[in-house]
């Protein structure tokens, strides 16, 4: 999976907490990778970028394309942090634990959740 919008294999996130070891899918709402933290265990990122708002910059910074959808982009980056930071609150067996919720690249939230594997 080689598209540009991801962020390249070998970033670093979360102030170098976890490094992209794998692209694994996007969806309407964001992508999903897979990372490592800096204990070898593996994690799997979700990133809230809107593919049809967003353009990602030779930086890695995220930036909406058109103006006119700030709006729409900033209210659905609110709700996708409200989710996340509802699921990091949650202790059940049967819901993938979040463990870190944090802001990257003017894109956030990420969040990051035990890796299936």
């Amino acid at each position: 999976m080689s598209n540009s919008s991801f962020l390249p294999i070998g970033t670093w996130l979360a102030s170098r907490q976890y490094r992209i070891i794998k692209h694994i899918g996007e969806g309407g709402f964001g992508k999903a990778y897979l990372v490592e933290n800096r204990l070898g265990e593996k994690k799997v990122v979700k990133e809230f970028f809107i593919s049809s708002m967003c353009t990602r910059e030779a930086s890695n910074e995220v930036t909406i394309s058109i103006e006119e959808n700030k709006t729409t982009f900033e209210q659905q980056r609110e709700k996708f942090e409200q989710e996340a930071l509802k699921i990091f609150s949650l202790n059940n067996q049967h819901i993938v634990k979040v463990s870190a919720v944090f802001d990257e690249n003017n894109a956030a939230p990420i969040y990051a959740q035990s890796a299936p594997i």
